[in-house]
């Protein structure tokens, strides 16, 4: 199971390879799969806001947007 700090790293070496954005996907394919976890999806979202780069977030459930 990753864990924020897992993400923290992944985030760095996705930095140090300069990438354009940041690309997760936070669905469970209409309840046939699990969701990432939320700790685990903001942490992509701020560890990649601080580095600068862009997050996209691949989601099917408006209320997963507003949160």
């Amino acid at each position: 199971m990753a864990t924020p700090e897992d993400v923290r790293t992944d985030i760095a070496r996705l930095d140090s390879q300069h990438v354009d954005f940041v690309k997760f996907w936070y669905d469970d394919h209409l309840g046939t799969a699990k969701k990432l976890s939320f700790d685990l999806a903001k942490a992509i979202i701020t560890d990649s806001s601080a580095k600068g780069l862009k997050t996209v977030a691949h989601l099917f459930y408006l209320a997963d947007a507003k949160a």
